[in-house]
């Protein structure tokens, strides 16, 4: 018997017989992304910086961000990503592509 395997998820889009994807060198730096986009304050030195975390009403730093790699974590309302994409598709309820998009990381290939 022969099963269908499931769709996997991809990163392509063909429009007009163009294609299109997600390009993640065009992501902007997470320290960059962080600072100057969300304009999130980081406190402290070293490559985990703290911040307040927007994803909830925080008084005091909880959000934990990886400036080169961009991952994040809060220690109090648990919400947590490996990247900067990941940070801007829970923050402003975006799809993968909309994200890619919105950050200007979705192009021809």
């Amino acid at each position: 018997m022969r099963y269908a395997t499931p769709a996997r998820p991809h990163n392509k889009l063909t429009t007009n017989g163009e294609q299109f994807s997600f390009q993640r060198h065009l992501l902007p730096t997470p320290a960059h992304y962080f600072e100057h986009i969300a304009q999130i304050q980081l406190k402290g030195g070293g490559v985990w910086r703290d911040a307040l975390c927007p994803f909830h009403g925080d008084k005091t730093p909880s959000l934990r961000i990886n400036i080169e790699k961009g991952a994040f974590a809060c220690m109090s309302c648990g919400v947590k990503g490996g990247d900067i994409l990941s940070w801007h598709m829970q923050l402003h309820n975006l799809s993968f592509i909309a994200a890619a998009k919105d950050l200007k990381a979705w192009g021809k290939r």
